[in-house]
């Protein structure tokens, strides 16, 4: 009887631990979302799919009021392109030997990211000197970096998809080195981020209760023989 009741404690936490949501967009991009955003200046908060986040700017104010400059028939990937994402100051996070702009996106708790997205990030050309490129910390250990994709005239856009990193605090700035520059900076904005939930595993409290239904079932056997 005890180890039927344990196998199907047992049973029912497994599948609650394997339970996952599915990614949700926040799309910096969508006049929506933005619209739902409170704050000003420097430090804007909101909620995706249930989770609290906070966005945090360095070196000027958030800016996310500047209209999409591409055209959607070159490249927007599933972003609405109402707007050009998400920058510094102006419209996007620049970087020089001189500035270092800087956009912290924190969740309330560790969330899933799976995919990240940005606009005005090209690659070079004629008119740009180099590739620009973004960087993006996550929680300040795990560092990736994304290079422009796209030549001038085509919105810059450019996305991340990736194994899934589990983090709280992502940090996105650009290389201050010479050659990610563009005319005069390494410059983009942030559009995008797939983000889920990271479900409190049930399970925990299903144990307890059985654990503790268990070492009662062993006590009292014991009380018996005694």
């Amino acid at each position: 009887m005890k180890k039927q009741f344990l196998k199907l404690i047992s049973g029912i936490a497994l599948s609650c631990l394997s339970v996952s949501s599915m990614a949700a967009l926040l799309d910096l991009t969508d006049n929506s979302t933005l619209g739902a955003l409170s704050g000003s200046g420097s430090s804007y908060t909101g909620t995706i799919d249930g989770i609290g986040f906070s966005l945090i700017s360095t070196g000027g104010s958030i800016n996310f009021n500047e209209s999409y400059d591409g055209s959607l028939s070159t490249g927007c990937g599933i972003l609405k392109c109402e707007k050009d994402g998400v920058g510094v100051g102006n419209d996007e996070v620049s970087s020089t030997t001189s500035v270092a702009q800087q956009l912290t996106l924190t969740f309330d708790s560790v969330v899933k990211i799976s995919g990240l997205y940005f606009l005005d990030l090209y690659d070079g050309t004629s008119v740009q000197k180099g590739t620009e490129q973004s960087t993006i910390t996550f929680d300040g250990v795990t560092v990736k970096k994304v290079d422009g994709v796209e030549t001038s005239g085509q919105g810059g856009y450019a996305a991340l998809s990736m194994s899934p990193i589990f983090a709280k605090t992502l940090v996105f700035s650009g290389d201050v080195s010479s050659a990610f520059w563009d005319d005069t900076n390494n410059d983009y904005a942030l559009a995008g981020v797939d983000v889920s939930a990271v479900p409190v595993p049930a399970a925990a409290f299903l144990f307890a209760p059985a654990l503790l239904g268990f070492m009662g079932l062993r006590r009292k056997a014991k009380n018996s023989i005694a």
